[in-house]
């Protein structure tokens, strides 16, 4: 690659400000920072495996949405390069082309395959990537003028809130009914609890529900339980597995990042994020009243860190529980 092909790095170097809107309000991030190998695979073939899995994949999805208007801007950036270095050689190869006559196929295929070392080239020097992430950061400032993607911008962020905490909370929701179905005889914990008495009440317990699974409850404690009860709530939740995994790990799991979550979910759910006095009364935030709750993509990152932590957190402290047991009831 010639160096004359690429423009001096610092002309098209974006201002320290546009830097810092864009990545307040494009999410620019990598599934596998929030999704590693170990939740996916790392916990054997338990009852309850399948579900990390499970929110793994959901997380991926979440993030490939909300980082879409990052890969399409880098898709459209690494094209333009491309075809500057395409053009150039169909350009090149006309001297051996009669005037007004049209490159042969074998030509296109040759100027195509250089364009491409020029590309690979270009995007493993310094001043290529440099030219790239400038171009990305130009791009996405440009759109952030349009009131149109500026909305939908702002609305793939809450979005991504929303489905954060719908990943943890039906993850944390199939967890603890899949654990209670393998320990049936914890069950006494939680129902020793007025909380969780006064919540599942008796309708859980009554006899057509005990028929539905053969009055056999060996293995399904937990669906006759929670059987009609809305296992919903950052503080519900907590207490479940505070009572059935006992492990300080989860419980710090449950912290100020993964309750925002909870409480911003919420907000934009039921208000489409207009800040009341509930949620300024729960968070300590400072809005007025009637404002817009605003989330940034490090808002996002800090959701999904907090999401990816609690539960690996309740997959690593059930591994604990379930190597620490002995055969009787009173080990879990």
């Amino acid at each position: 690659m010639n160096e004359e092909t690429a423009p001096p790095a610092h002309v098209n170097k974006p201002r320290q400000e546009v830097t810092e809107m864009v990545l307040s309000a494009f999410l620019i991030s990598d599934a596998d920072v929030f999704t590693g190998p170990e939740w996916e695979t790392g916990f054997g073939e338990r009852p309850w495996s399948k579900l990390s899995v499970r929110a793994a994949e959901g997380m991926r999805g979440v993030i490939s949405a909300a980082t879409i208007p990052f890969q399409l801007e880098h898709d459209s950036v690494t094209q333009r390069h491309f075809n500057r270095f395409l053009m150039a050689e169909r350009i090149r190869r006309l001297k051996d082309v009669e005037p007004g006559a049209g490159l042969k196929p074998e030509d296109e295929a040759l100027a195509s395959e250089i364009a491409q070392q020029c590309m690979d080239d270009f995007q493993s020097s310094e001043v290529g990537r440099n030219t790239i992430r400038n171009d990305i950061v130009n791009g996405l400032h440009r759109h952030m003028q349009s009131k149109n993607i500026s909305f939908a911008t702002r609305e793939l962020l809450y979005q991504a809130q929303v489905s954060s905490w719908s990943i943890f909370e039906n993850f944390c929701k199939s967890f603890i009914v899949t654990w209670l179905n393998e320990h049936p005889y914890v069950s006494k914990d939680v129902l020793s609890i007025k909380r969780f008495q006064k919540m599942i009440g008796g309708q859980s317990l009554n006899i057509d529900n005990i028929s539905g699974f053969g009055f056999d409850l060996t293995k399904s404690m937990g669906d006759v339980i929670f059987s009609g009860v809305k296992l919903d709530g950052f503080e519900v939740l907590k207490d479940l597995c505070k009572v059935l995994l006992s492990d300080d790990r989860v419980q710090r799991a449950f912290g100020n990042d993964l309750y925002f979550l909870n409480k911003s979910r919420h907000l934009i759910v039921h208000r489409r994020a207009e800040v009341d006095l509930e949620f300024l009364n729960s968070t300590g935030k400072s809005y007025q009243i009637g404002d817009l709750m605003h989330i940034d993509s490090q808002d996002i990152e800090r959701s999904f860190e907090a999401v990816r932590e609690a539960i690996l957190a309740i997959m690593f402290a059930a591994e604990v529980r379930v190597g620490s047991a002995s055969t009787g009831p009173s080990a879990v």
